[in-house]
């Protein structure tokens, strides 16, 4: 064996032993999981918390605060997550429901903050996800919320206004859309399908280039990659994991007209999220039809030194003139001089609501 063999194969054999000591590890992780499993059901049964988002961020802000490398915090987070959610699997298989069918960006935001060691469950559409975990046959939902180039998702404000669940986590996916097709060429396109955000969101890019195809919208981009199986001439736009879902091919990438296009997606739960150290509220708030009386509510959260990170009104749907507000803000609910800026704001509203304090994504 020449000498640069020889040390590639020692190499080898210490990554194998490596490998053999972190398969002892991720079975004593997998072992005392099951543990914790069982003593949270001796406890409360099956309506024990078995996923614990402020637990598993509190673990991966430690893990990658102490990083020294040549992994990077980005891809050990993807590991983490994924040990993570195969041990809690152990612990209980939860079930989540998402706005489907597969293929959708609610689906890839769901495996990007479960992963696979989960059952998803697609649905078809957003007020049914929140029945489903309110109804006990999901454990949790994933819902988008805003869009930065198309805004709030309207079905998704109205579901939080009567929900009894609270937001227990949040995610922040970049939308990339690619034109999928069974042809192979451009030129064979006569017809594109596409969810109605996508097609706007796509709108420059298919004028120049595909100018006299027919564009229809349909109910997802799921739904536009399911007809683009049905002829060759068809086109969807949708994700590269909608191309791998349903065999189709990339005829171009990333044609959205705005690079930075991103969706926010929250996670809804039964279960109220202990603070981290890095959380965000959700609220909800009527006013009285006072002069000044939002101005008063946002003075609130200046005085606190509350740092507000969106802030959302929808018409009440009673009479005009009468809104409702959704304001986001950094901090947990359980925070004292949170709690105490509650408990003023709530004197001045007609309506206050906390949706929920939960890890920042």
């Amino acid at each position: 064996m020449m000498e640069s063999e020889k040390v590639l194969d020692d190499l080898r054999k210490s990554i194998d032993a490596i490998d053999r000591k972190l398969l002892v590890l991720l079975n004593d992780r997998a072992s005392l999981a099951k543990e914790v499993g069982e003593f949270k059901r001796n406890k409360n049964g099956e309506e024990a918390a078995f996923y614990k988002p402020d637990r598993e961020s509190l673990i991966l802000n430690k893990l990658t605060s102490k990083n020294q490398g040549p992994i990077p915090n980005s891809k050990l987070e993807q590991i983490m997550k994924a040990v993570i959610s195969v041990c809690r699997s152990l612990e209980k298989e939860l079930k989540v429901g998402y706005l489907g069918p597969k293929g959708t960006f609610t689906h890839l935001a769901l495996l990007n903050h479960f992963t696979e060691a989960v059952s998803s469950v697609g649905l078809d559409d957003i007020p049914a996800v929140f029945k489903a975990v309110e109804s006990d046959s999901c454990d949790y939902g994933v819902v988008p919320v805003e869009n930065s180039q198309g805004g709030s998702v309207s079905q998704t404000l109205d579901s939080l206004i009567d929900t009894s669940l609270v937001i227990s986590g949040e995610l922040e996916l970049p939308i990339r859309h690619q034109m999928l097709s069974k042809a192979k060429d451009l030129d064979a396109i006569n017809t594109v399908f596409a969810h109605s955000q996508a097609l706007m969101q796509c709108k420059s890019w298919l004028k120049s280039n595909i100018p006299n195809a027919e564009l229809v919208g349909v109910s997802s981009n799921a739904q536009a990659a399911i007809k683009a199986c049905k002829n060759s001439a068809f086109a969807a736009i949708a994700s590269d994991h909608a191309a791998s879902i349903y065999d189709l091919n990339i005829l171009r990438a990333n044609i959205e007209d705005s690079a930075n296009n991103s969706t926010r997606f929250i996670v809804m739960g039964k279960h109220p999220v202990k603070s981290t150290g890095r959380d965000r509220t959700s609220i909800l708030f009527s006013l009285q039809n006072k002069s000044g009386s939002l101005n008063s509510i946002l003075q609130v959260l200046a005085d606190a030194k509350i740092s507000m990170s969106r802030i959302e009104s929808k018409p009440a749907g009673r009479s005009l003139g009468e809104y409702l507000f959704f304001v986001d803000f950094l901090g947990h609910r359980d925070n004292s001089h949170i709690t105490k800026a509650l408990d003023e704001m709530e004197s001045k509203t007609a309506m206050l609501k906390i949706l929920g304090s939960y890890p920042v994504s």
